[in-house]
């Protein structure tokens, strides 16, 4: 199959829809892209870590409905993303995927069995509301650290560990 090291920098569109014969994407392939608002990934490829990292325009992604996991660093300092759909298929959301995401106000989790990383959502300071699924055993250390407009979390009951600093500096945090 083929493969993307890189989207070429000089290449000025807003949209971009990877070719569905690319089955594999290189870490940070995007990343630090200043014009990318829109990408869809295809059913295909594998993803590497910081695939986006530094987009500050992205705004919205298409996730093949295949993808299990969500490395790390995906979306770290994508300052315009504001609202995303994780896939049903998704079990691992990995260490900082959403770190600096501050323009992010809504994020919709799957039901099923997943895995959310430390500092997942590190520094989300536009968050405000988070509905953990049932399924979810372990809240992460780190996780929602400094989201200073999150308000409300529902915690199912099945959560058994609560690890350090999953709540560090939510100043306005109201509800558990």
């Amino acid at each position: 199959g083929t493969k993307l090291y890189c989207y070429p920098g000089g290449i000025k569109v807003e949209s971009f829809v990877v070719p569905q014969t690319v089955t594999w994407i290189g870490g940070e392939a995007f990343a630090g892209n200043e014009h990318i608002v829109s990408v869809e990934l295809p059913d295909t490829a594998k993803i590497i870590n910081g695939l986006f990292c530094d987009c500050k325009k992205l705004e919205k992604v298409k996730f093949p409905d295949n993808l299990t996991s969500i490395p790390s660093n995906m979306f770290w300092g994508c300052t315009s993303l504001k609202t995303i759909e994780i896939p049903s298929g998704i079990k691992e959301i990995d260490d900082c995927v959403f770190h600096d995401c501050t323009s992010l106000k809504s994020i919709i989790l799957p039901e099923g069995r997943i895995s959310i990383g430390t500092n997942a959502f590190e520094n989300c300071s536009s968050l405000k509301v988070v509905d953990i699924p049932t399924s979810v055993e372990k809240i992460s250390s780190g996780v929602f650290n400094n989201c200073t407009s999150l308000k409300k979390v529902n915690i199912p009951e099945g959560v058994t560990r609560l690890l350090g600093g999953a709540f560090k500096n939510c100043t306005s945090l109201e509800e558990l």
